[in-house]
């Protein structure tokens, strides 16, 4: 049986860690709606920013939201690299928020809430990320509720890798395809 690449993500978060410490990486990670494209540095920046966001902040558990999948991407990376367990709604209905509400510690991203947290820029753009916490790092999925109360589900970091990479293996794609996306980041 071929050994499975769980890699992916050992990858971007490799990549982040050079990316972090080279000040004129120019290459491109991604795209933005207006197809301008978005450095790994600028990306790794942004994920620095979120990482220190997310470390003033004592409490373990946030829901997350963002409709942009870069800024989607950079608040969750950072969130999981301080150890961070965040729970990812389907949407951001009042119902759904109603049902966080006891769960969680606040709201970030794109929730209709009086004391909705938005990042807005880091103070702390120099600080040192430990990598370590990223594999104690836990995602709660909420279901869509289309049965009843949406279920949660919680994932690991391994076993989001491990879908990775049976997705992967399930789609047979030649080495040098590129999956953008299966279904939507939220």
């Amino acid at each position: 049986m071929p050994q499975l690449n769980v890699s992916r993500l050992t990858d971007v978060v490799q990549r982040l860690q050079n990316e972090l410490h080279i000040n004129d990486s120019k290459e491109v990670f991604a795209w933005n709606n207006m197809g301008e494209g978005i450095t790994w540095r600028e990306f790794a920046t942004e994920v620095r920013d979120w990482y220190g966001f997310w470390s003033s902040k004592p409490e373990t558990k946030w829901a997350l939201y963002y409709k942009d999948t870069k800024t989607f991407l950079a608040a969750l990376l950072g969130a999981w690299l301080t150890g961070k367990c965040i729970v990812l709604p389907s949407d951001t209905l009042p119902r759904t928020v109603e049902l966080l509400q006891s769960n969680v510690a606040g709201f970030v991203g794109e929730f209709e809430r009086a004391d909705n947290l938005f990042f807005t820029e880091s103070t702390q753009s120099s600080m040192s990320i430990n990598f370590d916490l990223l594999a104690s790092a836990q995602t709660i999925f909420l279901t869509s509720g289309s049965t009843g109360l949406p279920k949660q589900v919680v994932k690991s970091i391994e076993q989001l890798c491990l879908e990775i990479s049976a997705l992967t293996e399930s789609f047979k794609l030649p080495n040098d395809c590129i999956t953008l996306a299966t279904v939507s980041h939220q």
